[in-house]
C-alpha cells in the first residue's frame, strides 16, 4: 500500500519503507488472495499487470525506500522484494534504496526489529 500511494502522490513523503511486500503479483498467479482480488491471470492479466502493480510502475518511483524481507518468510517470497529492488534499481539508479534481507520470518518479531532501521533511515531523509 505505502509504495502505491508513493507512486501516486510521488511529493506526499520524503522516505518510504515497504516490509514483506507483494509487489508483483505476477510471481505470484496461483495466490488465492491475487486471485480474488483480479481473477484469474490468464482472465485479466490487465489487472494484474495494471495501476496496482508497483513493479510495472518502478519508472515513476521518486522516494527514497527501505526494503526488507525476512528471508524465511513462507507466506510472502522474499523473491518479491529482491524483484522489486532489482527493477527499480535499473529504472532508476539515482534514487536510493536501502535493502535489508535479515534471517527472519512473517511475524511480528521480524516487524518489530526493523522499527529501529526503518525510524533511522526516515530520520536520516528529514
Amino acid at each position: 500500500g505505502g509504495v502505491l500511494i508513493c507512486m501516486d502522490f510521488p511529493d506526499l513523503f520524503n522516505a518510504a519503507a515497504a516490509l514483506s511486500g507483494d509487489l508483483d503479483q505476477t510471481l505470484m498467479k496461483e495466490d488465492n488472495l491475487m486471485k480474488g482480488v483480479y481473477g484469474s491471470f490468464d482472465e485479466h492479466q490487465d489487472l494484474w499487470e495494471g495501476k496496482d502493480n508497483p513493479t510495472t510502475r518502478v519508472s515513476e518511483w521518486r522516494t527514497p525506500l527501505y526494503l526488507g524481507h525476512g528471508t524465511r518468510d513462507h507466506v510472502v517470497p522474499v523473491a518479491q522484494t529482491k524483484h522489486f529492488y532489482k527493477k527499480l534499481k535499473e529504472a532508476r539508479p539515482e534514487i536510493e534504496v536501502k535493502l535489508n534481507l535479515p534471517d527472519a520470518g512473517h511475524d511480528f518479531n521480524y516487524w518489530g526489529a526493523e522499527v529501529k532501521p526503518v525510524l533511522d533511515f526516515f530520520e536520516q531523509k528529514r
